[in-house]
C-alpha cells in the first residue's frame, strides 16, 4: 500500500494509526487524515501525518481508506466520497452495524471493501479484530489489512 487515508480520527483511528506507525507498517508521511474537528488533527500533524483540507483532497491522494466515523454520519460521508473515490481504492470500515453491501451500494458498486470489527482494547495494543472480506479484494490487500490490525492485537478472518 502506498498511502492510507482516514476519515474521522477518533479513538479507533488513533489506535489503528498508532499500531501501524509503531510496527512500521505505515510511515506518518503515508497517512492522510480528514476530520471536521480540526482540533483532533493537531497531534497527528505533529507526528508527520498529512492533513487533507477536504474529503475530495483525501480521496484523490490515497490507495487505502479507513472509514472511521460514527454510523449516524456514514451516509453523508459516503455521498461526499462517491464522486471522488478511485475505483481501485481499498475501503476498510469498522463502522458498527453497516454491511459491506450497503457501503458498496452507496459508493456506486464494484468497490473493494473489507469490514472490520475491532474491540476497544485495540487502543492498548491488546485488541481482537474480526475481518470480513468483500468481493474483488486481492490476497495482498487482505493480508495488508490483517497485518495492520495484528499490530494492535489478534485477528480472525471470517
Amino acid at each position: 500500500m502506498k498511502k492510507a487515508g482516514f476519515i474521522g480520527v477518533g479513538n479507533i483511528a488513533n489506535a489503528i494509526i498508532s499500531g501501524a506507525i509503531t510496527s512500521k507498517i505505515l510511515e506518518p508521511k503515508d497517512i492522510v487524515l480528514y476530520d471536521v474537528d480540526a482540533n483532533k488533527l493537531s497531534n497527528f500533524s505533529k507526528k508527520g501525518c498529512i492533513i487533507a483540507d477536504s474529503v475530495k483532497d483525501l480521496a484523490n491522494s490515497i490507495d487505502l481508506l479507513f472509514l472511521t466515523v460514527k454510523p449516524q454520519i456514514l451516509t453523508s460521508v459516503l455521498e461526499d466520497l462517491k464522486p471522488h473515490l478511485k475505483n481501485d481504492t481499498l475501503i476498510i470500515s469498522p463502522v458498527a452495524g453497516v454491511k459491506i453491501e450497503k457501503i458498496n451500494k452507496r459508493l456506486g458498486g464494484n468497490k473493494k471493501i473489507i469490514r472490520v470489527m475491532p474491540n476497544t482494547p485495540l487502543t492498548y495494543s491488546a485488541g481482537a479484530t474480526v475481518i470480513s472480506v468483500g468481493e474483488g479484494v486481492s490476497q495482498e490487500q487482505k493480508d495488508f489489512c490483517e497485518k495492520i490490525f495484528a499490530s494492535s492485537g489478534v485477528t480472525a478472518i471470517l
